[in-house]
């Protein structure tokens, strides 16, 4: 999993969604019920180096996004060869924000080198999907969906005259219904959190007894969510507010026409990466199924949890966008229920992938019956009864 911004951390995503505790301002460490790894073994990577609890040696400076890819594909390498008994289940690459701009370019490797992987003493990976959240993918056609009219080439001032004044108004730019906790900061950047939860994880992140048990290089910085001095390192590829403007839309296409299954999701509050830049990439796909995929219609996504529409999806063979009603960055958190469910229904073993089986399946879309009851509560015992049990129809 790689989840956040530019220069932040993605274990952040553990500790504030999906992994086996979260920490709370309010109430400290707390067990989530509702973890992912409930169904799956989840792997957060921090990227690129001197990110979260990251660090890099010295004279290894990493100066590009392909020097980032190219750093995670050896890394799984290593992991796989390390841990062997993982290497030939399902894998999934799940990025969202900025960090989308690695995971496309990161199954195109993984795609071309498992050609030639045994010939080269490397090892396969199983990859099975990737997942775009709330994802940069094509920045500058993005950054068109603020306003109903073009800005010029300058990217630069595109983000000052049209994310600015938004920012300014202290509205959360990840989910307008929020307001912002943090003040503004400079031109062009979005406030340091606009989450008060991720303070309280930053403080857990740097107990000793903490970074003790976690393993983590006595070099390595104190935690902090985004890191603001690999900002300044103006010899990485990537300026945030200038020369980070690249597509991925070519990766997506060589994944397309594989059997590798693409999902990208959007919160319709989310204004940084709104929705409708999101469809306007997705039509501007160069592959077999472009023109199906346009015209498909959209289909109602409906909550295992209520029972009512929660937003809508379009999908064409192995391509789906779905749309989140209210809800913004955090679609996992809004909607850990539906996502688990759905999640714990699309696992089978490998090599037994039935054909319309996807990680988000509404009912009538990708495949016929719900993973639970549609009334199912969020008492964990009730969630573990109905997630473990089909959890192991699927691989009996």
């Amino acid at each position: 999993m790689m989840h956040g911004e530019f220069d932040c951390s993605s274990v952040m995503d553990s500790w504030f969604q999906t992994g086996p505790c979260l920490v709370k301002m309010s109430s400290g460490i707390e067990a989530n019920p509702f973890s992912f790894n409930h169904i799956s073994n989840l792997l957060y990577i921090d990227l690129p180096s001197n990110v979260g609890f990251s660090h890099r040696l010295k004279g290894k400076a990493t100066t590009s996004n392909a020097n980032v890819v190219e750093s995670i594909y050896e890394f799984l390498q290593f992991f796989f060869t390390e841990f062997k008994e993982f290497s030939h289940n399902e894998f999934h690459i799940s990025g969202s924000a900025y960090d989308a701009q690695y995971v496309p370019p990161l199954a195109a490797r993984i795609i071309r080198e498992n050609r030639y992987a045994l010939s080269k003493n490397k090892i396969p990976i199983q990859l099975n999907s990737i997942i775009l959240g709330n994802g940069l993918i094509y920045p500058r056609v993005q950054d068109l969906s603020y306003v109903d009219y073009a800005c010029d080439s300058d990217n630069e001032q595109c983000n000052q005259t049209q994310l600015d004044p938004f920012i300014k108004t202290g509205i959360n730019p990840y989910d307008i219904r929020k307001k912002c906790t943090y003040q503004y900061q400079r031109p062009g950047t979005i406030p340091r959190y606009c989450y008060p939860d991720i303070a309280s994880v930053e403080y857990h992140a740097n107990q000793q007894q903490i970074r003790t048990e976690y393993g983590v290089d006595s070099e390595a910085s104190p935690y902090r969510y985004c890191s603001a001095h690999r900002q300044a390192e103006r010899n990485f590829d990537y300026d945030i507010m200038n020369s980070g403007y690249k597509s991925t839309m070519l990766d997506i296409e060589k994944i397309l026409a594989t059997s590798v299954r693409v999902l990208v999701y959007v919160g319709d509050m989310n204004y940084k990466y709104n929705w409708r830049g999101q469809k306007t990439w997705l039509s501007q796909l160069d592959w077999v199924g472009q023109v199906e995929f346009n015209k498909a219609s959209d289909k109602d996504w409906i909550s295992y949890v209520s029972g009512t529409k929660a937003g809508v999806v379009k999908t064409y063979q192995n391509i789906a966008f779905v749309k989140v009603f209210d809800a913004g960055q955090f679609v996992v958190a809004e909607y850990v229920i539906d996502l688990l469910n759905d999640v714990a229904a699309s696992l089978t073993p490998l090599g037994n992938l039935p054909e319309e089986i996807w990680l988000l399946r509404p009912p009538g879309v990708f495949g016929s019956g719900t993973a639970v009851d549609t009334n199912i509560s969020k008492d964990s015992n009730v969630f573990h009864k109905h997630v473990l049990t089909r959890r192991r129809s699927n691989y009996s």
